[in-house]
């Protein structure tokens, strides 16, 4: 089976939309693990709980 081929510009986009993705992610872990009232210990959990909460939107 071949590879599928992709647009230039449309792996471009798929890059900066992963790129968003994964810092607002990170974002959200952060102010979860802050509401824990563990600011400075972001775990897999806070993780977890940051991107699953974009499915709910």
């Amino acid at each position: 089976m071949r590879p599928a081929k992709i647009d230039l510009e449309a792996a471009k986009a798929l890059i900066q939309w992963k790129s968003l993705f994964a810092t607002e992610v990170c974002e959200r872990a952060k102010r979860l693990a802050a509401q824990s009232g563990y600011p400075d210990c972001v775990t897999l959990s806070h993780y977890r709980m940051a991107a699953k909460s974009f499915s709910s939107e």
